[in-house]
């Protein structure tokens, strides 16, 4: 069985899953902190409440970024996607939402066509 350059290895196959291993085991560990944290603080207030809303968001961005990363590699290594490919989405994604998030100058109206004064019969003898 050969290796080709766009083939992962059984060895890096292990170091992915060795790198979410330990990073599930960081993120579990940080979960821990956390609620000791907030348990430390008034349960009660909207500050501990708000600490922790923090906390999670944050952990579960740190975990997405993981998983969209890992899935990238993975393939980039298989040549499903070339590392340009992707670039490229990324930047195209990036400037359609800048355009869609830019604002909108209000459309000014056409003004109405003035009408041509209307001519009266008995005038025009």
């Amino acid at each position: 069985m050969t290796n080709t350059p766009n083939t992962p290895t059984l060895t890096d196959l292990m170091d992915l899953l060795d790198l979410y291993w330990n990073y599930s085991q960081h993120t579990a560990i940080d979960d821990l902190q956390a609620e000791l944290s907030v348990a430390r603080l008034e349960s009660g207030t909207a500050a501990a409440r708000q600490a922790k809303l923090i906390q999670l968001l944050r952990q579960e961005n740190d975990e997405l970024r993981l998983r969209v990363g890992v899935l990238i590699r993975l393939l980039v290594q298989q040549g499903v996607i070339s590392a340009e490919q992707y670039s490229s989405a990324v930047t195209d994604a990036k400037a359609s939402i800048a355009v869609a998030q830019a604002p909108k100058t209000p459309q000014r109206k056409p003004s109405p066509r003035p009408k041509p004064p209307k001519l009266n019969p008995a005038k025009a003898k």
